[in-house]
Order: structure tokens, then sequence, then C-alpha cells
């Protein structure tokens, strides 16, 4: 039976100004989408039979380069809208042969590769283990698992976008990007500028909706700064300052002497202004203190 999707459409959220001063760099790219030469030295043109310095050749060479911009516009018009309805419509597309997790189906739809879908399910699973994306990259690395572009090395990058990205339970967030200039084809990440389609239900999830909701809690609890996870050290993120929240880290006291070991103590100890009071533990304390709790709830 064919899964039934919803389209929502969300909203721009902010006003575009297009309206940009056209500059000297601008016309010159203009010019060249109409093959006239713009360079200081004059030059014969074999196709239109234009010398470039010319002056009675200036108005040809400006209504061609003219004509060319409104070309490539409307070419870049009609592409636009084009894309801009297939998402309206809800038709979800990923590039396939850097993906990982689902082949191209017959009617270009997303069909799980079971053998691919392991993976993915395998650093979702990770990380609500409590690894680290560094981590994570690490060990798909050392045991040789495929990146979605076929390399061998893996990247932090690579596994956050994994683990946040909707297609994976079942869904499709649409026009997250676009193109600011139809000449440079800049891309820009859409951030409330044009219209977004979020399509439910569309292909079969690999990742449950449950799953992956508690996937980005955890990153969004994870955060930065203070908050920042850290799964270098067992206690990493483990223990808090119990004045200013912030975590614990290690710490190497004389590192270059017999006296060396390793001591914990609030990673923002000495960030300026009231210094956190609460005291430096040692990597033995800690151990023996995390023993007994142990023994306890036993």
């Amino acid at each position: 039976m064919e899964q039934q999707k919803k389209v929502t459409t969300i909203p721009a959220s902010q006003t575009r100004f297009t309206s940009t001063l056209i500059t000297e760099q601008k016309k010159r790219r203009v010019a060249g989408y109409a093959r006239v030469s713009t360079d200081h030295d004059d030059q014969f043109t074999s196709k239109e039979n234009i010398w470039t310095f010319d002056g009675k050749c200036e108005l040809l060479i400006t209504i061609m380069s003219s004509l060319a911009q409104e070309e490539s516009r409307s070419i870049s018009e009609n592409c636009t809208w084009g894309q801009r309805k297939r998402f309206a419509d809800g038709k979800v597309t990923v590039p396939f042969k850097r993906f990982l997790g689902y082949d191209r189906g017959p009617h270009g739809e997303l069909i799980i590769n079971d053998e691919e879908a392991e993976v993915i399910k395998r650093i979702y699973r990770l990380f609500l283990q409590g690894m680290t994306y560094n981590g994570i990259a690490k060990q798909l690395t050392a045991d040789g698992v495929k990146t979605p572009g076929g390399k061998d090395n893996w990247s932090i990058s690579t596994v956050r976008s994994i683990l946040s990205n909707e297609k994976y339970r079942g869904d499709g967030l649409l026009q997250k990007t676009f193109t600011v200039d139809y000449l440079t084809k800049k891309m820009k990440v859409n951030e409330g500028e044009i219209p977004q389609y979020y399509v439910e239900g569309d292909h079969e999830a690999i990742i449950t909706p449950e799953t992956f909701d508690m996937v980005q809690r955890e990153i969004a609890k994870r955060g930065k700064g203070r908050n920042y996870h850290s799964g270098v050290h067992l206690f990493s993120s483990k223990i808090r300052c119990g004045q200013c929240g912030s975590f614990y880290g290690s710490k190497v006291w004389h590192s270059t002497d017999k006296y060396k070991k390793i001591i914990w103590r609030c990673n923002h100890k000495y960030d300026g202004g009231d210094k956190c009071s609460t005291p430096a533990l040692t990597d033995d304390d800690i151990r023996v203190t995390f023993r007994n709790g142990q023994e306890i709830r036993a």
C-alpha cells in the first residue's frame, strides 16, 4: 500500500532585497555571457564582427550584454520555478551516489539499502550511548566503513549531518538552500528568506521517529560552551561544578617531572570574574567515589 504523506509549507520569515547595485565586476561577468571581451586591449570578435574599443560598437556591446543577462535570468527563473513546484508537490530526492542508507527506486523514490542502513542505525546507537561525533568517526574509520562519498576517513561533520538528517525518520525538509545570484550561482542556507516544505511519511524510515527525536534532544543538550559534551575520558561530562554548573575536566599537573598526576577541576574555574571555589579532585579520588557509589546502588 502506498505510504500516505503530508506536505506542510513553512512560510518565509525574512524580507529579501534583490535590487542590488551593478558593479564593474558584475558588468564584466554579464559581458562574458555574450562572449564579448572586456579586457583593456582592443580585440576583434569574429562571431559578432566587433572591435571592442570601437566607439560605434560600444552601444551594440551593451545591448548584447543586456540580452545575454536577460536570457540567463529567464532560464534561471524557469529552472527555479520547476524546482520549487516539485518542492511544493512534496517530491523528495537525495544525491543517491553520496547518500548513505537509501537507493534510488524505479520511480526515483527512496528505497532502503539494508547493508548501509545498519551503519546508520549503528551511528545513532553509539551517539545515544554517549559517544561524541569524533569518537564515532574514529571508530567507523578504524572498522573500515566507507563514508557516504565512498572515502575511507570519516569526519565529524559527516557524522553530525547523518544524526540531524530528517530523511532517516522517513520525512524530508525541502529547499534548505537556494541560489542567491543567477550569474555567480552562489548558494545560501535558507534562513527564512523563501518558503520551505516539510514532507511527513514520504518513505520508509531507517530510524524510528522516537529515536530520531531523542537524538535531537541529546544534540541540543550537549550544546556548546559550558554545557559542551566531551567523550574523551570515562568521566568526561559526568561531573558538574556545584557552584557554576559547568562540567569538570581533566588536567595534568607536573607533566614533565616525577610528580605528574591527573586532576579534575571546573572547566571554567579561571574564566574571569568570580572564580569557582569548588576543589580539584584527583583521578584516584573520583574512581574510589565512583566505585563506592556503585556498591551502594547494588
